[in-house]
């Protein structure tokens, strides 16, 4: 009995926490937009929820949340992988791709980003994409063994 007590007020608690953001992020694009101080929600609490709404599989909130804060916060590469493999998991891929561009763009040493990339264009039937991104990382880590096996699984 003690544990339900405990289980419905994080429920709660997270529940509260999900609907101020979302008040507060409403409020700032009511505004035009508004500023950063107006929106009031740092990187560390955004990426929270969104880990939470992401492994609650709510992907259509992830995604709209996370869209939201990016329209602020461009260069966000935290939150953009995020809805990045959001939309993968929602089955949008192909925007899934585009936002991994981005990530890698902003942070090309990402090589897990680069990966997801590779394993989004495997998944689209875009395979030589998908090659060339493993071969980068190749070229960069020879010992990459993510990239050692996801070569072979396209050879063999």
């Amino acid at each position: 009995m003690g544990n339900d007590f405990i289980f419905i007020f994080l429920a709660i608690l997270i529940i509260t926490v999900l609907v101020y953001i979302l008040y507060k992020i409403m409020l700032s694009t009511e505004r035009g937009g508004g500023t950063e101080k107006e929106l009031q929600i740092t990187s560390e609490e955004i990426l929270t929820q969104l880990t939470i709404l992401n492994k609650e599989k709510k992907y259509h909130i992830v995604e709209s949340l996370a869209k939201n804060y990016l329209s602020k916060k461009p260069h966000d590469t935290k939150v953009r992988t995020i809805l990045a493999k959001a939309l993968y998991a929602y089955g949008n891929t192909y925007d899934a791709i585009a936002q991994a561009k981005t990530v890698i763009k902003y942070k090309p040493d990402r090589s897990d980003m680069r990966i997801f990339l590779a394993n989004c264009y495997m998944e689209t039937n875009q395979v030589n994409d998908a090659i060339n991104i493993f071969q980068e990382i190749l070229d960069k880590d020879h010992e990459n063994i993510v990239a050692i096996k996801e070569l072979a699984k396209i050879y063999f």
